[in-house]
């Protein structure tokens, strides 16, 4: 089960700690280096070096040195770059540096050199540190894998402005997964997995004895996992004049010697004025005490830390009487095992709080009751631990360990990880104008019934509007929501959301007929008929249309659409709709022509023509008009052609103008 769980830890803290990474600025110039190689090319990408330390020789400040996979000698650099151009070594995947560099017993070596990066590598077996960095600031060491090396993982010496993150540093063979010494200022250890280590997991010491002033101020110590360190002594976190730094949300267990220890061996002065705040340490059978405050270090803050031993009889503090002066401890999950004299001497809970003032609102609780699966070391918060809500919010931590803000409760969890709180639910309320039915997805709001459903807070919802027939969907309002489309939420507080459904539009066409002529507007304009005889409005809202009849014509009447007379047409068309508009004209011609070899009258009746050879009248229209034709002597009527045929009667309806031709012939006598 360790083993699984150091696999999780490892992948986990990366994961954390790489979306933490800088942005670099783009190189100047790009070298490439090759097991392949040859160190006489001029190290581009098709022809790339052959050994790390050609590109040490070569590089200069804002230049990228991209390592491909293979075995290689490490290197030694001592030319810096700048804050705005770094010197970068960058390592593909299984570039493993498996020999020491040509001067010193390092792998990769930074004597001197400044605003250096050095990322990815594999460093292994080599007699001294994986990665030394001396007499230089402004270092950034990331996501280097270090193993079984013969000192040290990392070592740095004088560096100043020191960044250490997403390194897995392990089985180290005499001393440290990773050392920061002598004096270098304002460090940042984060986000680094480190285990296995003959002696402590994470080592700081000011060491006087080496120059300097022997103190190391400012340091951030953050987001590490540290465990199984400690078998040749030396805590998971060992301070020596380590001054006015945090340590905050470190997960450290099954170290062998102490958890987090503060105290002066080779120091300028003690380790005073540090902050250990949201870490969970879980000591070893054994291991030491959990939290070691030695040699006049003084100023101390324990706060929100779980604090358990497994030994036998060490436990959570021990603190040496010099140490005490301006020591602050509380809320923190302890055991019933302090010491107030360096570790000499045992004392429960209360003869601690009587003694020293501190850890009263700190409590006692087991493991099981803490964690998720305290024997596989899953150390994250179970959901009924009672280490959660229980600390104190610190504008010093805002997040935990895995980027998880804090707090998420009332006030912050205890320990290295806060456990996520529970979502709150919102409710999504959907309301209607019009006809149509709303669905969401995921499912809760089916509005037709259901126009009301209650969500996780956070949850993305998604509104669907189908419209009823003879209905469109006109649009969303609230929740952010607008136009036409699905409607896409997502949830955080209660929300409203409206969807309007409105009438389809449906069409009303305009057919003008009769014998006049005359145009057709309409109220709301869409139609002018003359030329627009046909258009859409909302459906059920009224429509007036009006005739305007042309000069010598007038509106016989309206028809379809429910409309008669000849007055205004108001329809209020829910369906497609045909409405015919009826013009006259108020009189039509009636031209009659008399020819053929005999002759005769024309007569009319109603009266008004009475012709011979040709002649016209205007009766009025539809007038029905009776023509009669009267031979003279000598003549007999032959008939009708034109708006008449035959040799009877003709009668005409005057729709429209009308010809009429009578033709007459001769009648010859016999001879005698």
């Amino acid at each position: 089960m360790r083993r699984v769980f150091r696999i999780f830890a490892v992948a986990a803290i990366l994961a954390i700690a790489l979306a933490r990474g800088h942005a670099c600025a783009a190189p100047l110039r790009t070298f490439y280096v090759d097991p392949d190689g040859n160190d006489s090319t001029a190290g581009s990408a098709p022809n790339p070096w052959r050994t790390l330390q050609k590109a040490a020789n070569t590089v200069r400040a804002g230049d990228l040195v991209t390592v491909r996979a293979g075995h290689y000698a490490g290197f030694y650099l001592t030319t810096s770059g700048t804050a705005s151009n770094p010197i970068t070594f960058q390592a593909e995947p299984d570039a493993i540096v498996d020999t020491q560099n040509p001067i010193t017993p390092d792998g990769i070596n930074l004597e001197g050199a400044s605003y250096v990066v050095i990322e990815g590598f594999t460093v292994t077996g080599v007699p001294r540190a994986g990665i030394r960095a001396v007499l230089n600031h402004h270092v950034v060491i990331r996501g280097n894998t270090g193993d079984s090396n013969g000192r040290w993982g990392i070592l740095t010496g004088f560096s100043d402005h020191l960044l250490i993150e997403n390194n897995v540093m392990s089985r180290s063979q005499a001393e440290h997964g990773i050392y920061v010494g002598n004096s270098g200022d304002r460090p940042v250890i984060r986000g680094n997995v480190v285990w296995g280590n003959h002696a402590s997991g994470i080592h700081m010491n000011g060491d006087v004895s080496q120059g300097g002033d022997g103190i190391i101020t400012g340091a951030l110590v953050e987001a590490n996992t540290i465990y199984d360190n400690g078998l040749g002594g030396g805590s998971g976190i060992n301070c020596d004049g380590v001054q006015s730094s945090v340590f905050r949300n470190n997960l450290l267990y099954g170290n062998h010697a102490g958890g987090i220890s503060l105290y002066r061996i080779d120091g300028a002065q003690p380790a005073r004025n540090n902050q250990i705040l949201h870490n969970t340490i879980v000591q070893a059978s054994d291991g030491r005490w959990a939290i070691n405050i030695q040699n006049a270090s003084t100023g101390n803050v324990v706060r929100n830390n779980i604090l358990y031993n497994q030994h036998p009889f060490r436990g959570s503090i021990a603190i040496s009487a010099d140490s005490l002066p301006g020591f602050v401890s509380d809320t923190n999950v302890i055991m019933d095992r302090f010491s107030r004299d360096g570790g000499d001497t045992r004392i429960a809970l209360s003869a601690w709080r009587t003694a020293t003032g501190q850890d009263l609102h700190s409590f006692i609780a087991t493991p099981t009751a803490l964690f998720v699966n305290f024997g596989g070391n899953d150390y994250h918060l179970s959901a009924g631990s009672p280490a959660r809500d229980t600390g104190t919010t610190l504008a010093e931590v805002t997040e935990d360990m895995e980027g998880e803000p804090r707090p998420q409760g009332p006030t912050s969890d205890i320990g290295a990880y806060e456990l996520p709180g529970t979502p709150a639910q919102v409710t999504l309320t959907v309301t209607r104008t019009g006809s149509g039915i709303v669905a969401s997805t995921p499912a809760g709001i089916d509005c037709g019934s259901a126009c009301v459903a209650t969500y996780t807070g956070g949850t993305g919802v998604i509104l669907t509007a189908a419209p009823a027939s003879g209905w469109v969907f006109a649009g969303w309002s609230g929740g952010g929501c607008a136009g036409t489309g699905s409607c896409a939420l997502t949830l955080m507080t209660a929300t409203t959301v409206r969807a309007t459904f409105a009438p389809a539009p449906v069409a009303l066409t305009v057919v003008r007929a009769g014998l006049g002529s005359g145009s057709v507007t309409s109220a709301p304009a869409s139609i002018a008929c003359g030329t627009t005889c046909s258009a859409t409005f909302r459906a059920g809202s009224p429509v007036v249309l009006t005739a305007a009849p042309a000069t010598g014509s007038v509106l016989a009447g309206w028809s379809g659409g429910g409309c008669t007379g000849t007055g205004t047409c108001t329809v209020t068309p829910v369906s497609a709709t045909t409405v015919t508009a009826t013009f006259t004209t108020t009189t039509v011609a009636l031209a009659v022509t008399v020819g053929g070899a005999g002759t005769g009258t024309v007569t009319s009746t109603p009266g008004g023509l009475a012709c011979s050879t040709v002649c016209a009248a205007s009766f009025a229209a539809g007038t029905s008009v009776t023509l009669t034709a009267a031979p003279r002597a000598g003549a007999t009527f032959v008939g009708w052609s034109g708006a008449c045929t035959g040799s009877g009667s003709c009668t005409v309806v005057l729709d429209q103008a009308r010809a009429v031709t009578a033709r007459f012939g001769r009648v010859f006598s016999a001879p005698r």
